[in-house]
């Protein structure tokens, strides 16, 4: 059976994806393919549709897939749907699934709405994808299906949720994921992206993290996460560089220092970094096996340098967690990024400042993102409670939107330039706010981009 996996079009600044790629889909290749079956993934995130979609076409009518499988987030739901409808328009014997993220909160929503997709799988998916291609393999009925956990599909007229399926226990027994099918953007960059784990143990009301993956980690061995950068590295000895996606990298602080002195004793030579840490993780020892080891920086989750906006948020953390964590970061020469969203129920002019305070006091810059209503989020049940948003919103080709019902988009993009002009201004001096102003204003001004973007998102 041939199987073509596929991330669609990001429907918000696309281009910045570039560098990324989908783990998701490599993890599902890899056990589709140690069934035997016959498997390609691609990424079209960071590509825009206009693009893509001749190609597309051309891949669906000279490979003839048996079936086509899409991860599909809030924020490629729109190019994801149109590659659904591509697909059957050009045989409609192909199946169509439906993964990821934005298909398991809205599954419901999905099939009544798109005929194209024949079966959702929700939620983590490597096992439930073996069992359901291996139906649609061999054309189970209607009883066959109902038997798999963790799908929903369409039977006469009617929309069928099966039971929920466990978590997997021991992410070890997972095959390693297919990074060969993003080389080109791995030879690109010189950069290999990981998951040393699932999930996140905390709730943050912004995060759709706990909602999908249920409020636990599941944690990969530091020797299963070693080998699997041994075996990258074999495939190309041209990376330098890794980066690890997971939501909380360095919550388990054995696991980490154990990783830290495989690569330590291999002298593996390369860089690392995490996007994913947490300020009341970080201890002393931690950051200096993670500096012996290559690590070069780490994102923290600090959202905001107002205590008041981060108890709404349900942070579960101090300002003084923050300054500690940073202070050890920077004694060990390991960079340090805040990870900041503007916008939050509750945010104003004090706030903001109290933000801008917290960055000069560390010496940090910051580039705050506005708060996106992501479904499955505590943030985006309230704003649904008070009638900013429905969750009919979906089926419109508007792409994620802003929290906008207590500040104007104006006052919060206003917000956004201050923090990020006085932060480099606290940081790197004039000199750095004369090149973050030249970057923002002046360099590859295009009139007619900015006025389409000007009237997509704001």
């Amino acid at each position: 059976m041939k199987i073509r996996l596929f991330f669609a079009t990001w429907e918000y600044n696309a281009a910045d994806f570039d560098r990324i790629y989908p783990l998701g889909i490599a993890y599902l290749g890899a056990v589709l393919e140690k069934k035997g079956w016959d498997v390609a993934g691609k990424n079209y995130g960071y590509k825009p549709w206009d693009s893509i979609k001749d190609e597309i076409k051309k891949e669906i009518i000279s490979e003839k897939p048996d079936i086509v499988g899409l991860s599909v987030l809030t924020n490629n739901r729109v190019s994801s749907i149109r590659i659904f409808n591509l697909v059957k328009s050009i045989n409609p014997k192909t199946i169509n699934i439906a993964g990821g993220v934005h298909a398991t909160f809205f599954y419901k929503q999905m099939l009544e709405n798109y005929p194209s997709i024949d079966f959702v799988v929700l939620g983590e998916a490597e096992e439930t994808i073996v069992e359901l291609t291996e139906a649609i393999n061999k054309k189970a009925g209607f009883k066959e299906l109902k038997k798999i956990k963790g799908i929903a599909f369409r039977h006469n007229n009617q929309i069928y949720l099966t039971e929920k399926r466990e978590r997997i226990k021991d992410l070890n027994k997972l095959p390693l994921p297919k990074h060969e099918y993003f080389g080109e953007q791995i030879k690109k960059y010189k950069t290999i992206f990981m998951m040393s784990s699932r999930g996140c143990p905390f709730n943050c009301e912004f995060c759709p993290s706990c909602p999908f993956w249920g409020r636990m980690v599941k944690r990969r061995s530091a020797e299963n996460i070693f080998s699997e950068m041994k075996e990258v590295l074999k495939k190309f000895p041209e990376v330098k560089h890794i980066y690890f996606t997971d939501d909380e990298f360095i919550v388990d602080n054995q696991n980490v220092i154990k990783l830290c002195n495989l690569i330590i004793n291999e002298k593996m030579g390369i860089t690392w970094e995490c996007a994913g840490g947490r300020v009341t993780s970080v201890n002393e020892e931690l950051i200096k096996w993670m500096k012996r080891a290559g690590c070069t920086s780490i994102g923290f989750g600090i959202e905001s340098g107002s205590q008041k906006i981060l108890d709404r948020m349900n942070k579960n953390q101090k300002l003084p967690d923050i300054i500690r964590a940073v202070r050890i970061c920077q004694k060990y020469g390991i960079k340090t990024y805040p990870l900041l969203i503007l916008g939050f129920p509750g945010e104003n002019s004090r706030t903001v400042s109290e933000t801008i305070k917290l960055l000069k006091h560390l010496k940090l810059v910051g580039d705050p993102g506005l708060l996106f209503l992501v479904p499955g989020t505590g943030v985006y049940e309230k704003a649904k409670k008070q009638g900013y948003i429905s969750d009919d919103y979906w089926l419109s080709n508007k792409p994620m939107p802003f929290y906008f019902k207590e500040n104007s988009r104006y006052k919060m993009a206003y917000w956004n330039l201050k923090v990020n002009a006085l932060s480099r201004f606290y940081a790197e001096g004039f000199f750095g706010l004369f090149k973050f102003l030249r970057r923002k204003f002046l360099r590859n001004i295009n009139i007619h981009k900015l006025r389409d973007m000007i009237k997509r998102y704001l």
